[in-house]
């Protein structure tokens, strides 16, 4: 019987250590390549997210790299962590995240790993910087170009789900909502959801514009309207609603 790496693992720091965490992570069990057990092993948890299911997790093999583990075991809490895995690997765009690992494990759980993001939610940026507010609506926009030129819409835009790096870089996350344009919503936070939407109608890029309208102006808060005309011409646009006074698309929007 072969010893499995966690009964052969060594006492001391140093070189034997490393190789013992290279075999631990390289080397798994036969038909354990893309399976949860095996993202478990190699993925450190070193902070809780959201609860026991989301957590900041920090790779054996590299510990200088970081991920973000989601796992889930009811049938929709799975269905929508499928849906992130899957959109986010057909999206190439810098806004959004890569991801680093998906599989199932012996006991039918969900685990994906993907890129850890650092970054202020949206509206935090923009109470200490109130004079991004354009900057961050345009790169928000051209991530949504991008997203819907692959057929999909968003479903759940709001500040949360926007997070802005130190260097001032944008990312778009949570896409557990995200669905095919003209698709039936499968859920969305109420203060953001389009007219149209609440009344259950499809998914489009007009909902996703009338979210980004709202985004925008929760983001910036009580703080008054913002300086720049544009973007005052910009959020009345998108919010309107009326989805036909909304423009055709996000980079008629930027290009407007």
């Amino acid at each position: 019987m072969i010893a499995s790496p966690w009964e052969t693992a060594p006492s001391c720091p140093g070189v034997a250590c490393n190789t013992w965490l290279y075999r631990l992570c390289n080397t798994p069990r036969r038909g354990e390549l893309e399976s949860g057990d095996w993202l478990l092993r190699r993925w450190e948890a070193v902070r809780p997210l959201d609860g026991e299911r989301v957590a900041v997790v920090r790779d054996r093999l590299d510990p200088g790299r970081l991920g973000v583990r989601k796992r889930a075991v009811e049938p929709s809490e799975i269905g929508s962590l499928d849906r992130e895995r899957d959109h986010l690997a057909e999206l190439s765009h810098p806004a959004f995240r890569r991801v680093l690992g998906s599989g199932r494990t012996g006991a039918g759980e969900a685990v994906t790993v993907l890129e850890y993001v650092e970054g202020a939610p949206l509206d935090a940026h923009l109470a200490a910087v109130p004079s991004e507010a354009l900057r961050c609506a345009e790169e928000l926009l051209r991530a949504l170009v991008h997203l819907h030129e692959r057929g999909r819409a968003h479903g759940d835009l709001k500040p949360l789900n926007v997070l802005v790096q130190g260097g001032g870089r944008l990312r778009l996350i949570d896409l557990g909502l995200t669905a095919p344009l003209g698709a039936p919503p499968v859920g969305g936070t109420p203060s953001f959801l389009s007219p149209e939407l609440a009344r259950g109608e499809p998914l489009s890029v007009g909902s996703d514009l009338f979210a980004f309208g709202e985004t925008l102006r929760a983001a910036l808060g009580d703080r008054g309207p913002p300086a720049s005309e544009r973007l005052v011409e910009l959020l009345a646009r998108c919010s309107s609603p009326r989805a036909a006074d909304r423009p055709a698309s996000a980079a008629a929007a930027l290009a407007h």
